[in-house]
C-alpha cells in the first residue's frame, strides 16, 4: 500500500490585535499554511477578527485574576534580575512613580503631597522586594505565587483537544498566556516556537521563567539579549527579522507615489511621554528661517498612535507642520486605543518620499534605515518628563551602539538642532545603501528570502 503523507499540525496562538496586524495581515504564516496543517487559537480580547475568519480558528479567554498574578510574577522577576538590563532598572523607577510629571499649573501643596506619597510608595516597594525577592525567602515567595497561579486548565484542555505538533506564539516577552503555553506544552512534550515581536522585548520587559523550545528574534543583538539577559542558549535562538517590515525591501527601490504633493521631512512620535511640541516649534522655526534652503518643504508630524501622553493641544502657529493624514483624526480626538492598528501598507510611500526622518528613539529608526534615510534622533532633556529621550537613550539596552551608524544623527541639545537639520538636508542623498544595510543587519536581520519562508525553515528545524 502507498504511504500516507500526514502533514504535521501547527497551532498559532494570537493574544492581541497587534499580532493580527503584524502576522496575519502581513501573510507571515503563508508558507507554513501551505506546508503544514495550521489552525489558530485567538484571544477573546481581539477585536479585528475579519482577517482571521477565513482560517480555522478557536477562541480562548484568560481570567483577569490570573493575568494580574502573571504580571505580579513578571515584576518580581524583573526586580530579581534588574542588574541584567539597564532597561529593567529604568522600568522599576517608572513603576514606583519617578515618572511623575507636574504641570506648571500644579500647586505647591499638590506637588508636596505627591512627592511625599512617592517617597513612601518607593520606600515600601523597595523594603518589600529586599525582604522577599533579594533574600533567602525568594524561592519560597516565588513558589507560593506559582502555587496560587496554578495551571491554566481551560487552555490546557483546548490544546489537548487540538493536539498540535508545534505551538507558535508571537510574543512581547510579557504575555501571561505565553508562560502558560510553555508549561502546558512541556507537560505534553509539544515543542514551542516564540516569535519575539519587537526590538526591545527581550531587554525591557521581564525574565522568561519558563523557556520556549525555540525563539525567532530580530537580529544578532536580540540573540545576545536572549543569552545574556534571558539565560537562553543561543543555539535555540534564530534571527529571522520581523514580518511587518518584510515588504519594505521589495518596495524601497520602487518609485512610490507620495502621500503628499509637497516635499516633507517626517517627524515620528514616541509612545513614551516626551515634549514633542517644543521640538515641532523649533523645527517649524528652522524651516521659516531657511526658506532659501528648504523652499516649500513641510514637516509631517506622525504622533504615535498609542502614545502615553495626551500631549495637550498642538500649537496653532506651526505653519510649516501638518499632521499625518493616516492618524490625524485619532490624534485630534485623543484616541489612543490599542485596537487602532494603522495599516502597514501605508508606511512605504510615507517613508520612501520623506527627505529624511526625525523623532524620538523608536523602532522607526530601523524603518528609516531600510529605506536608506537619515534619522535625526532626539536625545535631549525636555526638562518635563522622566521618560525624556536623554533618559531613554541612556537607559534602554537595545539603543546601545546606534550612534555608530552612519545614517543616524543624535541631537542632545535643541541649540544644535538648526545646524543638524541643515546637515541632514545636505547629506540626505549621500548615504550608501550597502553600508546602511550592513550596519542595520546587527539589529534587524534580512536576507533574500521572505519572512514567511524563513519562518517555514525555522519550523522545519524545530519539527
Amino acid at each position: 500500500m502507498p504511504s500516507i503523507n500526514i502533514k504535521p499540525k501547527l497551532l498559532v496562538v494570537l493574544c492581541s490585535d497587534l499580532y493580527i496586524r503584524n502576522y496575519i495581515s502581513s501573510d507571515a504564516f503563508k508558507s507554513i499554511e501551505e506546508n503544514y496543517k495550521t489552525c489558530y487559537l485567538v484571544s477573546d480580547k481581539v477585536q479585528n477578527m475579519k482577517v482571521i475568519e477565513q482560517k480555522t480558528f478557536l477562541i480562548y479567554s484568560m481570567n483577569d485574576k490570573r493575568v494580574k498574578l502573571h504580571y505580579k510574577i513578571f515584576d518580581i522577576l524583573m526586580w530579581r534580575h534588574r542588574f541584567k538590563s539597564k532597561t529593567f532598572q529604568f522600568r522599576i523607577q517608572r513603576t514606583i512613580g519617578f515618572n511623575a510629571f507636574f504641570p506648571e499649573s500644579t500647586s505647591l501643596l499638590t506637588r508636596f503631597l505627591k512627592i511625599i506619597w512617592r517617597f513612601f510608595r518607593t520606600f515600601f516597594y523597595k523594603i518589600k522586594n529586599y525582604l522577599l525577592v533579594d533574600s533567602p525567602l525568594f524561592h519560597l515567595y516565588f513558589c507560593f505565587n506559582k502555587f496560587i497561579l496554578g495551571s491554566n486548565q481551560d487552555l490546557e484542555n483546548t490544546i489537548n483537544k487540538i493536539s498540535p505538533d508545534l505551538v507558535i506564539f508571537p510574543s512581547q516577552a510579557y504575555d501571561p498566556e505565553g508562560i502558560d503555553l510553555i508549561e502546558i506544552c512541556n507537560q505534553s512534550k509539544i515543542p514551542t516556537l516564540f516569535l519575539v515581536d519587537n526590538w526591545d522585548n527581550l531587554s525591557s520587559k521581564t525574565i522568561f521563567w519558563r523557556h520556549p523550545t525555540k525563539l525567532g528574534v530580530w537580529g544578532d543583538q536580540s540573540i545576545d539579549h536572549a543569552k545574556r539577559i534571558q539565560g537562553i542558549d543561543p543555539k535555540n535562538v534564530s534571527a529571522i527579522g520581523t514580518p511587518r517590515y518584510d515588504h519594505y525591501f521589495k518596495l524601497r527601490s520602487a518609485n512610490l507615489k507620495s502621500v503628499y504633493k509637497f516635499p516633507y521631512m517626517l517627524f515620528v512620535g514616541t509612545a513614551l511621554e516626551f515634549d514633542e511640541f517644543t521640538v515641532l516649534e523649533k523645527i517649524n522655526q528652522v524651516i521659516e528661517n531657511n526658506k532659501s534652503i528648504f523652499g516649500e518643504t513641510k514637516l509631517v508630524y506622525r504622533p504615535h498612535p498609542w502614545r502615553q501622553s495626551t500631549g495637550g493641544k498642538i500649537p496653532d502657529n506651526l505653519q510649516h507642520v501638518v499632521i499625518d493624514s493616516q492618524v490625524a483624526s485619532n490624534f485630534l480626538a485623543n484616541n489612543r486605543s490599542i485596537s487602532i492598528q494603522p495599516s502597514l501598507d501605508y508606511y512605504p510611500a510615507l517613508l520612501s518620499n520623506a527627505e529624511f526622518i526625525l523623532g524620538g528613539l523608536t523602532s522607526m529608526m530601523i524603518e528609516a534605515l531600510i529605506f536608506n534615510k537619515i534619522f535625526l534622533g532626539f536625545i535631549h532633556d525636555d526638562k518635563k518628563h522622566f521618560t525624556s529621550m536623554h533618559n531613554v537613550y541612556n537607559s534602554y539596552e537595545h539603543f546601545q551602539g546606534i550612534n555608530d551608524m552612519d545614517a543616524i544623527i543624535l541631537c542632545n541639545s535643541l541649540e544644535k538642532l538648526e545646524n543638524q537639520i541643515k546637515d541632514a538636508w545636505k547629506d540626505r542623498n549621500l548615504l550608501d545603501i550597502h553600508s546602511t544595510d550592513a550596519q542595520r543587519q546587527y539589529y534587524y536581520f534580512h536576507d533574500e528570502m521572505t519572512y514567511s519562508d524563513r519562518l517555514k525553515n525555522l519550523v522545519g528545524s524545530v519539527l
